[in-house]
């Protein structure tokens, strides 16, 4: 059911013509969802495209919060830890550019 709405979610953003946070957020949301229903390798790829839409359109704090659930994805369900350091560096490179020290701790401990 969550997954129906995530996907009227998509398809109202990808409609709205420049709506390209909107659409990120959408991607990225779904491909949480599916992959918290266990299709893991659907909810990568999700939110790979969330990811190269926030980049596209300059999204930093949108950026940070993906490569952070990325991060953590390919710590807990693919084991690649060198993979999930990649994304939490990545992560961490952006957060220091808002100087917010408490989404910096919590992106360290996940």
């Amino acid at each position: 059911m969550v997954k129906d709405y995530q996907l009227k979610a998509l398809a109202i953003s990808q409609k709205i013509a420049g709506d390209r946070k909107g659409e990120a957020d959408a991607f990225g949301k779904l491909g949480c969802v599916v992959w918290s229903l266990g299709e893991v390798g659907e909810g990568e790829k999700l939110m790979q495209i969330a990811l190269a839409i926030r980049k596209k359109s300059g999204d930093r704090q949108g950026e940070f919060s993906d490569n952070v659930r990325l991060g953590t994805m390919f710590r807990q369900y693919f084991g690649q830890y060198s993979k999930a350091r990649e994304y939490h560096e990545r992560a961490l490179t952006i957060n220091k550019e808002f100087g917010d020290i408490e989404a910096e701790l919590l992106s360290e401990e996940t």
